[in-house]
């Protein structure tokens, strides 16, 4: 049987002066028992650092807030911190990007 899961997502990214930016993305996911709603915000300081922030909501609000720095165009760290009603979660990693 097909399944009912389907996500939506848009995004918005602006420059801003002096090298800066922002990203703003609002997602809809609909899943099979629940469905989520989430609002994201990056803002860029240059191309190299950025500090966020996401607001999700399924069965209850979950809020992240978090930053990534670029130390070559292709590698970064992150770090994260999501709280909620129920869960607290800390987050580190790497990326390399193709």
């Amino acid at each position: 049987a097909a399944s009912d899961v389907y996500k939506r997502q848009g995004k918005y990214v602006a420059d801003l002066a002096g090298g800066d930016a922002i990203n703003i993305e609002l997602g809809y996911y609909d899943g099979e028992v629940d469905d989520t709603v989430s609002l994201e915000f990056d803002y860029y300081f240059g191309p190299s650092f950025s500090l966020g922030a996401i607001i999700a909501n399924t069965v209850d609000t979950d809020y992240t807030i978090k930053a990534e720095k670029f130390f070559a165009d292709r590698f970064s760290v992150n770090a994260s911190y999501m709280f909620g009603e129920y869960d607290d979660t800390w987050g580190i990693g790497a990326a390399v990007r193709f």
